[in-house]
């Protein structure tokens, strides 16, 4: 939240360069050539001089730079405005903080207009390195095994895989400085609430009536004659913000027909960019931290690989440079600004992992946590004076979070474990199987213990009832933590596939009898590969039955989740012990479920179709390599 600062006097026009005996006395100077006023009255005219090398690009006085973000502030009105208030006695607004430290610095003064839009970020020379947890990386390991003759198609110039890992047609339009397509203005609180409903609840980044505060006082007509030039320099951020808060909400927002969705979406988050680029961030606070993790939510759900994935890593440095890495113990800061560093430093954790998951790459941080959970407190009950707390009887919408970093801990265990060097090679397979059939139980277990611990309104099928209107958000929680640990107990399931296809690849090319320890240690494997194919079941059944509800996971997730299903089930498809034929129930309408789930999804998210096709293609090189080794 941003407070009202008392604004300095304006200083003095300072030369750009003072000449040599000026500088040498440090005495002002008019910079007057060739000689100036100062060494013309001491007689000093043989003596002035002025170095001959200037910078190539002239620092900008501190009046050219203010007009400079007056200007980006009059286009950031461009993003719509609401045609009626929105009041802080609406059920919706509980949840973006803008802290009121002295560590806001808007460092879109130094930066030259022309460096605002932001550069290519897909070059002609660029590759997306989809590594092991990843599921296009999965798929091609399975093929490798049976045909080590196969090399991955690697994309042309002309496209680039998305997170999904399916090669789209580049875009030709990838700068910020495309005109401003915007929904109608009546449509903007219900783009908020969209934001409130579908991405709060699990991203917990922003104090909510904090932002409607901020919100409601930007729009008032005479806010420029009562901030003055003091609106150039924190309202910068906090428009930054608003636009991206608005293209979240138009990603998921009921009331914008699906073709629109992503083209307003894509509007308001290049007009943040033209606020505030990554490109000349030089600055740290809180809010640029919240800014950035909304712009890496953001591109998580478009088809941006490489910028997601860059962006949550510059989220994570800015967050160190800012200590939110370390517990401050005894600090007189508020209970809501220590809650909400503690929010913004998890939500990086979690973004952190989420993505090298999807990428199949390290995380970036990966040692214990320091920070304590943020507390299970709603926004509305977090003071600024005193400790305040949640109501008793009255479950938090925070609960949902401190459970998945919870979970994403167990995630980052498994990462660690077996991915974190490849899949498992021909060299080392006994004792690196030997190690994760130890290992599977306990992080099973661990899973389970989560599942079972849960609070009542985060249980799966769930019926609470609450008296603040928060039962959806607590529904759509439970569904989201559901399908979180499904494809995680896949993902931890998922190495003994390739282990069943590589023992099967080997039996085949050597009779060698095998010793009993040894068929023990094979039909422990084959029983964690059936739970494995098992989840797979469960996780397109999940995802299935959730396509018409808006209380789901989203739909690239639900996308992510369904193509990682189907690629253990067409890896399993190459061992005949297990059983799993796509001609043949129970595969057979697992199959037809989860292309109807890219099928409903086709006009929501541009990779949809792209999935079904790769499926699809996949399915037929796996039936392929199936008849060879018949």
């Amino acid at each position: 939240m941003f407070q009202e600062r008392t604004i300095t006097p304006r200083r003095r026009h300072r030369t750009q360069l003072a000449c040599n005996p000026c500088r040498a006395r440090k005495t002002g100077c008019d910079g007057h050539r060739p000689i100036c006023t100062s060494c013309k009255l001491k007689g000093l005219s043989d003596q002035c001089g002025y170095q001959h090398k200037l910078s190539n690009t002239p620092a900008k006085n501190l009046s050219r730079t203010n007009n400079q973000l007056q200007r980006l502030e009059e286009n950031s009105r461009g993003y719509p405005h609401p045609n009626q208030d929105i009041t802080d006695d609406s059920s919706i607004f509980k949840c973006i903080y803008i802290p009121s430290n002295a560590d806001i610095c808007v460092a879109s003064r130094n930066v030259p207009s022309e460096q605002i839009a932001m550069s290519d970020s897909h070059g002609a020379e660029g590759e997306i390195l989809h590594g092991p947890s990843s599921n296009v990386s999965f798929l091609h390991e399975a093929i490798q095994n049976v045909n080590p003759q196969t090399d991955a198609k690697q994309p042309t110039r002309e496209t680039v895989p998305d997170l999904l890992g399916f090669t789209i047609v580049k875009s030709t339009n990838l700068a910020h400085d495309v005109d401003f397509v915007s929904p109608p203005d009546h449509l903007v609180p219900a783009i908020l609430r969209s934001f409130f409903d579908f991405i709060h609840p699990v991203f917990p980044l922003l104090h909510w009536p904090s932002f409607i505060t901020m919100y409601n006082r930007l729009r008032r007509p005479n806010m420029a004659s009562e901030h003055g030039s003091n609106r150039t320099r924190e309202n910068t951020v906090f428009h930054a913000i608003l636009n991206m808060v608005l293209a979240l909400g138009c990603q998921r927002s009921k009331d914008i027909p699906p073709s629109q969705r992503n083209q307003f979406a894509n509007s308001f988050y290049k007009q943040s960019h033209r606020l505030i680029s990554i490109e000349t961030l030089d600055f740290s606070s809180l809010e640029i931290v919240q800014l950035l993790l909304l712009r890496g939510i953001y591109l998580h759900y478009t088809t941006y690989a490489d910028r997601c994935w860059n962006m949550i890593g510059v989220s994570l440095r800015v967050a160190q440079s800012l200590g939110l890495h370390l517990e401050q113990t005894g600090s007189s800061r508020s209970q809501l600004n220590r809650e909400m560093r503690r929010r913004v430093w998890h939500t990086c954790i979690t973004l952190d992992r989420l993505s090298a998951t999807t990428f199949g790459r390290p995380v970036l941080h990966c040692r214990p946590h320091a920070i304590p959970l943020p507390e299970p407190i709603d926004d509305e009950y977090l003071s600024e004076v005193g400790e305040g707390c949640q109501p008793e009887n009255s479950p938090s919408r925070l609960d949902f979070f401190r459970y998945s970093v919870k979970l994403f801990e167990i995630l980052n265990e498994i990462l660690s474990k077996f991915y974190s060097h490849g899949y498992q090679s021909p060299q080392n397979e006994t004792a690196v199987s030997s190690e994760y059939v130890g290992e599977v139980p306990r992080l099973c277990s661990k899973l389970d213990d989560l599942l079972a611990g849960l609070p009542g309104h985060l249980q799966p099928d769930s019926n609470i009832e609450t008296s603040n209107g928060s039962a959806s958000c607590f529904c759509m929680q439970a569904k989201i933590l559901k399908s979180r640990v499904l494809y995680i107990r896949l993902l931890l399931l998922r190495p003994s596939l390739l282990d069943e296809v590589r023992r099967l690849v080997s039996k085949r090319a050597s009779n060698t009898n095998r010793t009993t320890p040894y068929l023990l240690h094979e039909a422990y494997l084959r029983e964690i590969s059936r739970l494995c194919i098992s989840t797979a079941h469960d996780i397109i059944e999940e995802m299935y039955q959730g396509i018409s509800s808006l209380q789901q996971t989203s739909p690239w997730h639900t996308l992510f989740f369904t193509f990682g299903a189907v690629s253990a089930l067409l890896a399993a498809s190459l061992c005949p012990n297990l059983e799993v034929n796509l001609d043949l129930e129970p595969a057979k309408s697992s199959w037809e479920k989860a292309l109807q789930v890219f099928d409903h999804y086709e006009s929501h998210v541009e990779s949809a179709a792209k999935g079904k096709e790769a499926l699809e293609k996949y399915r037929q090189r796996f039936s392929a390599l199936t008849r060879q080794g018949q």
